[in-house]
């Protein structure tokens, strides 16, 4: 089998381009995104230049994109005030968001992400806490896939975890995620990294932390990840560390409060510093062979090599799928959720598994500048038997 080939022919790519219309906010364009976002249409890419700009509701399946080398910042501009960036996309529409910085720079500044419906795809992002907001990201009935994001709530006067999930579907490669420290007295909790609840949750590569209480130890440090009433999770080739309780009982780098078994693989579970420190894990939860990924991926760059290497036992057959990216479905012949249309995925490639566990395919992305902004996704399935496991969806935004 070849090593090498490209999106175009492995997978007839061309059926992910679409007629689109690019829209550019900042100097040279419309002042705000919320201002584009007012006039595209399903498909569009809106191009935001280096600026400071207004929180804004997306409904619509479009790609906002800061342009290479922009630094582009969603924040609440006054002294004080609260800001929400919300998505609630149509069904059979996706949006994406590629490298925005949602911040919350002081206190009263607050700037929430939520999606509350469809899909969205957060590729290269960062979200930033600040003093007293409830979560930086809020995934509620909704789908969201970040890949390179970093979550980090900061500094809250009561629970901040990071990123909340509602009956909704998180999957997550290569993030950073940390729940708030408790700048105050009281009796409540720091904020969990990830807080999940009657959700599935996917990670791989990730660093996940839970929130500390302060050195006076009046109120409980949080935990890393916590699950409440979970209807599947798989977490491979990641690090989770309860928060650090100081002189009382540390935090769990994993809690799983429902009865569904949590699933993990080459990940370390790190009990949070304390007097006594906390647990590495609570609940049930169980140690397997899940796909994961030995190396972060590259983003997508037109006329750029793209190396996926899937980790997974020596041996095992892996298949790399590509397609158009959809909300999460389950199948009855996949174990985790998966994000690709069956109308539109095509095969790049078959190996398996090397004596280190490695599974490496190499591929190319098209010069075509009508790939720039579509969202490109890659899900490996691993085994030699049904149901097969899955690792989350790779590829992302293409620049």
């Amino acid at each position: 089998m070849r090593a090498s080939t490209t999106l175009l022919t492995a997978a007839g790519l061309t059926a992910l381009l679409h007629a689109q219309s690019v829209h550019v906010v900042g100097p040279t364009g419309y002042a705000e995104i919320r201002d584009a976002l007012a006039i595209a249409a399903p498909g569009d890419v809106i191009e935001v230049e280096s600026g400071t700009y207004l929180d804004f509701a997306c409904n619509v399946g479009v790609t906002i994109v800061a342009r290479p080398g922009a630094r582009v910042d969603v924040r609440v501009r006054f002294f004080a005030g609260f800001g929400t960036t919300s998505f609630r996309v149509p069904p059979g529409q996706l949006a994406a968001v590629r490298g925005l910085h949602f911040r919350n720079p002081g206190l009263l500044q607050d700037m929430e992400v939520h999606v509350l419906g469809g899909a969205v795809v957060f590729d290269a992002c960062s979200f930033e806490g600040s003093l007293s907001i409830a979560q930086l990201l809020l995934v509620q009935d909704a789908a969201a896939w970040l890949r390179g994001c970093t979550a980090i709530a900061g500094y809250a006067p009561g629970p901040c975890p990071a990123v909340r999930a509602l009956r909704s579907t998180v999957a997550a490669v290569d993030c950073t995620i940390l729940g708030s420290d408790l700048t105050v007295d009281g009796t409540l909790r720091a904020g969990d990294g990830i807080h999940a609840t009657a959700s599935a949750l996917h990670l791989v590569r990730c660093i996940v932390t839970g929130g500390s209480a302060n050195a006076l130890c009046f109120y409980p440090p949080a935990d890393a990840v916590r699950i409440e009433s979970g209807v599947g999770s798989w977490i491979a080739d990641s690090t989770l560390t309860g928060g650090n309780g100081y002189c009382m009982l540390g935090g769990d780098a994993l809690r799983n409060n429902g009865a569904v078994v949590v699933h993990l693989s080459r990940t370390k579970t790190v009990p949070g510093p304390g007097t006594p420190p906390g647990n590495a894990t609570t609940g049930p939860i169980v140690a397997t062979d899940l796909p994961g990924l030995a190396s972060m991926p590259s983003s997508l760059q037109l006329g750029a090599q793209y190396v996926v290497d899937c980790r997974i036992a020596p041996g095992t057959p892996v298949v790399l799928l590509l397609g158009r990216t959809v909300p999460a479905r389950s199948r009855s012949e996949v174990v985790e959720p998966l994000w690709l249309a069956a109308d539109a995925a095509g095969v790049l490639g078959l190996r398996v598994g090397d004596p280190l566990g490695i599974a490496r395919f190499t591929t190319a992305v098209p010069a075509v500048p009508q790939l720039v902004g579509v969202v490109v996704s890659m899900q490996a399935l691993a085994g030699i038997a049904l149901p097969l496991h899955a690792t989350p969806p790779v590829g992302g935004v293409v620049r």
